[in-house]
């Protein structure tokens, strides 16, 4: 019997437009995954102004009213969906809303931020996708997807096979077919040759023992390989694929906090980040 792998999908809104197609995948998940779909909000400013003849006054929005005005905007009047409304920091909110239900996926949607306001502030797809403890599927493009080629960049780590034995549970419910990829780091120029060839062998003896741990989990595993630089060469790998799902976990290198950031820049496909 399959045993569901996200049995609720708790989504972040702010009322921007993007955020609209965003809900539209998560429903659209929540259709395939048989998941319980929750909207969350997180309030900036509890006051609005409402104008009058002669001046503005103050009118406190409750949370019961950001409700109903978020079931207005994503069209979701008569819906079994949970909407929750609170005042908070998104990724706070979103993660705590998120932590009251088992087995829980995020989602919420990322465009980009300029390069100023990222520096100081980061984004909430950037916060969660760094700190949450559980998945998160961060929406990139402009269309929905369903995701049915899946790849998964590997850095060779037991703690990287966590993406794909999460993908090969979610393709027990829904046919999916993935590729794990790993880009092969190369030893760092140095004067002397002897020294230079011989990193460069000791990496190679490392990644041989890696890669046959690997198949001996996995035995059928469909695995590429390539040479060069790590973003770049998954950017171009992933424009035939649907989806890319990523186990960040290390500190430096391969699927750290930097790599990952840089490529949820550069994708324009949605990345399920998982830990």
């Amino acid at each position: 019997m399959f045993t569901k792998v996200f049995k609720t999908i708790v989504v972040g809104v702010d009322f921007s437009d993007y955020s609209k197609l965003v809900v539209r995948q998560a429903q659209l998940l929540s259709q395939i995954w048989k998941a319980k779909l929750v909207l969350v909000h997180a309030i900036h400013d509890p006051v609005v102004y409402s104008p009058s003849l002669y001046m503005s006054f103050p009118n406190v929005m409750t949370e019961k009213s950001y409700e109903e005005r978020i079931k207005k905007i994503y069209s979701l009047q008569g819906s079994k969906i949970k909407i929750r409304a609170q005042r908070g920091t998104p990724t706070d909110l979103i993660l705590s809303v998120a932590r009251q239900f088992s087995d829980p996926l995020v989602v919420v949607g990322h465009r980009g931020h300029h390069k100023i306001a990222k520096f100081f502030f980061g984004s909430t797809s950037q916060n969660l996708a760094l700190k949450a403890k559980i998945p998160v599927w961060i929406h990139r493009g402009s269309k929905l997807v369903k995701p049915h080629r899946i790849l998964i960049p590997h850095d060779l780590s037991t703690q990287a096979n966590l993406s794909i034995d999460i993908i090969k549970k979610l393709a027990l419910a829904y046919p999916m077919s993935y590729e794990v990829f790993y880009v092969q780091e190369k030893a760092l120029p140095v004067l002397d040759y002897k020294t230079y060839k011989a990193a460069q062998q000791k990496i190679l003896k490392k990644t041989q023992t890696q890669v046959q741990n690997l198949f001996k989990k996995y035995p059928h595993l469909p695995f590429v390989t390539a040479d060069g630089e790590i973003s770049n060469k998954i950017l171009k790998k992933t424009k035939n694929f649907d989806l890319l799902v990523m186990a960040q976990h290390n500190p430096k290198g391969w699927l750290s906090k930097s790599e990952t950031a840089d490529l949820l820049n550069l994708v324009e496909k949605p990345i399920l980040v998982v830990h």
